[in-house]
């Protein structure tokens, strides 16, 4: 299952298909592909968890847990050629205090779900942070459950396979290498684990060599709708103050377009065009311009604040935003999707993407139009974007071939 929220316009008409779910065999959105929400959650409600993917639980977090212990990392890594000539790099471990099972974890599509290992950072608003999760899977499909919780998240997933596992199959050998398998290391040439990191998340996992950034900071570029441009700005301090981070580190601008000055629109233009073309539909007046540390150590205050940084602007408020992978830099062509090492007239490697964000919004307008979204109240951990039904949690989607 995945969602397709681009397209290119068609011969005939010059349009574009509109943003949709669809499954790899399909060719186009049928509704009798899908369960909604509620039918998802009665078949998984009849499932039990079976013997091989409870101990595989277990035993990975006994093993996490004592390599935290340890003072060890539990480094990854890949590299998506899609997007960037340069490796993503990660350790799971970095800034965990605990480690945990069955952790129920509140999205933004109406539901609350189920991980099956969390990785537990510091007390922040009242909660512990969220810094990764580990999904066990009996197969490597994904549902529609699993899709929009991906849309969503603000730290790296990891999901193990253990198709054709038995008891006897999860050793220690086996635990050791679970999370580190890759093609190159595997006895048979198969990965069984996959590293999902959201797009969000990019800039603070992709390893831009120092000759290319040419410094240790880089940009975000954020809008968003004038009835949620002050909320969403306290949101952002309150972030930076909750890590006690100084301007220095965490420097917030608030460029205002001043229409009568034409430095002041190519200004605006320019660094909208990174954001999004559909920048003015959100905000043409002003935004938000991030300057931050780099997170080169991928650990501590400045890592965590980009992890809070991405749930809150592809989670809890409706935003479209921007990356600069140095300040500074122009994008002289708003028609690359890409940062390039190249010039203007002579394209070199992909550096980073410029749009971050994931639009929540036409998701959740899609599954209301199809009847798959269950509308419900608002949550009371964040009233203007959080949305959930009356109590009901949503198991790990490898429940469906426990």
């Amino acid at each position: 299952m995945c969602w397709v929220n681009w397209s290119k316009p068609r011969k005939t008409t010059n349009k574009k298909t509109l943003p949709h779910f669809r499954r790899l065999v399909f060719s186009r959105f049928a509704r009798k592909s899908f369960q909604s929400l509620d039918e998802e959650l009665v078949q998984k409600q009849k499932l039990s968890e079976s013997k091989v993917h409870k101990l595989a639980k277990e035993r990975l977090c006994e093993h996490l847990k004592n390599k935290l212990l340890a003072g060890q990392p539990y480094e990854w890594a890949f590299k998506d050629e899609r997007v960037s000539a340069f490796s993503l790099v990660g350790n799971l471990l970095a800034g965990v205090e605990e480690i945990v099972t069955e952790y129920s974890y509140e999205t933004c599509f109406g539901f609350e779900y189920k991980f099956d290992i969390a990785l537990l950072g510091p007390v922040l608003g009242g909660e512990r942070l969220l810094l990764g999760a580990i999904e066990i899977e009996k197969e490597n499909r994904v549902g529609m459950l699993k899709c929009l919780v991906c849309k969503a998240l603000g730290f790296p997933m990891v999901c193990v396979n253990i198709e054709d596992l038995t008891d006897e199959d999860i050793t220690d050998a086996w635990i050791a290498r679970s999370l580190k398998e890759t093609k190159s290391n595997s006895t048979d040439g198969l990965r069984r684990n996959y590293v999902y990191v959201h797009n969000a998340l990019y800039p603070v996992y992709l390893n831009i060599p120092a000759g290319v950034r040419g410094g240790t900071k880089h940009q975000y570029v954020i809008f968003c709708k004038e009835e949620d441009f002050e909320l969403l700005g306290k949101r952002i301090t309150e972030c930076k103050n909750w890590l006690e981070l100084d301007n220095a580190s965490v420097s917030i601008d608030r460029p205002r377009l001043n229409a009568d000055n034409a430095t002041s629109r190519k200004m605006f233009s320019n660094e909208g065009s990174v954001a999004g073309s559909d920048w003015p539909s959100y905000n043409n007046e002003h935004y938000f311009r991030l300057t931050l540390d780099v997170p080169l150590a991928k650990s501590g205050s400045i890592y965590l604040f980009h992890l809070l940084l991405s749930r809150v602007l592809n989670a809890e408020f409706d935003t479209i935003a921007g990356y600069k992978y140095a300040p500074g830099v122009r994008n002289e062509n708003a028609d690359d999707a890409f940062w390039r090492t190249g010039s203007l007239f002579n394209d070199g490697d992909q550096i980073a993407p410029k749009q971050l964000s994931e639009h929540i919004k036409p998701i959740i307008d899609f599954l209301r139009e199809h009847g798959i979204y269950r509308d419900s109240s608002k949550s009371k951990k964040s009233p203007e974007r959080r949305m959930r039904p009356d109590e009901f949690v949503v198991e790990s989607e490898a429940g469906i071939s426990r």
